[in-house]
């Protein structure tokens, strides 16, 4: 099952349109964060009011995204089959899956906090320390 896991994530991540697609999201939401609203000046304020509204719809893009990803190509390569008739269990298999879209999304959100830390560095403002 570990290969199987391994196999999938080396798969996703050679894929070029996913690497494209999740690009491309991360910086219309670096853009949508850079760009200040007409009435607001650039502060801390502004930058929370704006990625807290962003983030109601990423992460659901996200997801999307990453569910595609994981289940996309699978249907096309019928790599779950395969893995069936090798002996793996439908409920392996399953949980592999949930497991690669749990992964994929973690490591997603690693990345849009780094991008949200380096826009509001980037603006000057004072990141709190984490207690």
């Amino acid at each position: 099952m570990r290969n199987y896991f391994r196999a999938d994530i080396r798969r996703i991540f050679s894929n070029k349109s996913h690497a494209f697609s999740m690009i491309l999201l991360f910086a219309v939401f670096f853009a949508a964060l850079s760009i200040p609203n007409r009435t607001q000046q650039v502060t801390s304020v502004s930058l929370v009011a704006s990625a807290c509204g962003l983030l109601d719809w990423l992460f659901t893009f996200i997801g999307l995204f990453e569910m595609i990803a994981v289940f996309s190509e699978d249907f096309k390569v019928k790599t779950m089959q395969v893995a069936i008739g090798m002996g793996i269990t439908r409920m392996q298999v399953i949980f592999c899956k949930l497991l690669e879209v749990m992964f994929l999304v973690v490591l997603d959100c690693i990345v849009l906090t780094l991008i949200v830390l380096g826009i509001g560095v980037s603006f000057g403002i004072a990141i709190p320390a984490i207690v």
